[in-house]
């Protein structure tokens, strides 16, 4: 049987989309997919606004996978608004690339602390 908090994320693991930037051929994909990223970051962001569970390992990571995500996607709107450098987009998307690489595996770990016999990777890989 499944608990709700399993059901939820599941729930958030058909709402996102999968996002590899590091496979961008020009600038104009990489703003595209960057929206993408933003409303997968937005998405994350709200659904861990909720309280989960009392069990403090769980409360600590999705509340660190929120902070994450927040950041990152102050980050990615910074650049959606400001950045028309098509010469230096590169730069800029390996640092978004390494920050959301990171908040992958951290949704991949909160996934596994809820649903404890569930591969690694489902919520990682869906983001």
């Amino acid at each position: 049987m499944q608990t709700w908090q399993a059901r939820w994320l599941d729930e958030l693991v058909r709402q996102v989309y999968h996002v590899n930037l590091s496979q961008c051929r020009d600038f104009a994909e990489f703003k595209g997919l960057l929206n993408f990223m933003m409303a997968n970051l937005l998405e994350v962001s709200n659904s861990l606004g909720c309280e989960l569970t009392d069990d403090r390992r769980i409360r600590r990571a999705a509340e660190s996978l929120k902070v994450k995500a927040d950041r990152l996607l102050m980050l990615c709107n910074d650049v959606a608004e400001s950045f028309d450098a098509p010469e230096e987009w590169r730069a800029v998307m390996a640092q978004i690339v390494v920050n959301y690489e990171i908040l992958r595996f951290e949704a991949g770990y909160l996934y596994q602390l809820v649903v404890p016999k569930s591969p690694f990777g489902v919520l990682r890989s869906a983001l």
